[in-house]
């Protein structure tokens, strides 16, 4: 069970989903594997957050500045998504930090594979490899839930508002050290528990890295976003 996180000392604003919405994946997962298709609106919509700061961060901290501007997070996010809807069926649940780090992969492929095309001097690899096939032989673009991706559980206004949070956000993550940027990302955007993350990043117990995000990743990434 993730434990409920303490009071925000830096009066950080991350716009994560509740603690307590990570402990419904597994049952969410179930309901996918025997076929109910509104399961993967649930999950999509948990996870979506942290995805979107993950890939946004990601573009910011390791791409050459000159590719930036032509690699799509939105682009990026949308094929992350459908490749996890193809594959999901596949995926062993172990705890939040197993789905956590299978879909890390995905969003480093996908982004390697973007950037492995321009390089190449190609256009995006959407514009020129055909959509992938589900189990079923449907194009990934043409299933159902594909068309439920976007963020439709707020308004507009809402939305726009939340995903300005995030880009924000991503880009005073990706200021961070790697290690840092996966503590607060695999806590509170992925529901990993304190102890999950000290097997992560090498920590010596779950309180060592809980005082380490609270004492030392809070407060950079406090002053990464007061500079925006």
């Amino acid at each position: 069970m993730v434990d409920a996180a303490p009071s925000n000392p830096r009066n950080v604003d991350l716009g994560a989903p509740a603690a307590a919405d990570f402990t419904r994946t597994r049952g969410d997962l179930a309901r996918w594997s025997t076929g109910d298709a509104t399961a993967f609106d649930e999950l999509w919509r948990r996870y979506r957050p942290g995805l979107e700061i993950l890939v946004a961060s990601r573009i910011r901290s390791t791409i050459e500045p000159a590719l930036r501007g032509r690699l799509d997070a939105d682009d990026v996010l949308q094929d992350v998504a459908l490749t996890v809807l193809g594959k999901l069926g596949e995926f062993d649940y172990r705890g939040p930090g197993s789905l956590l780090a299978w879909m890390t992969r995905i969003a480093t492929h996908t982004i390697n594979d973007c950037l492995d095309y321009w390089r190449a001097g190609k256009r995006h690899p959407r514009v020129e490899i055909p959509a992938a096939r589900l189990g079923d032989g449907t194009s990934t673009t043409q299933h159902p839930a594909a068309m439920r991706l976007a963020d439709s559980t707020a308004g507009q206004a809402t939305a726009l508002a939340a995903r300005e949070r995030r880009r924000r956000l991503a880009v005073a993550m990706a200021d961070l050290p790697e290690r840092e940027h996966g503590i607060v990302l695999s806590r509170f955007f992925f529901g990993a528990s304190w102890g999950e993350i000290a097997t992560l990043v090498g920590a010596a117990s779950a309180e060592a890295v809980r005082k380490e995000c609270y004492l030392k990743a809070f407060p950079a990434l406090a002053a990464a976003l007061a500079k925006l």
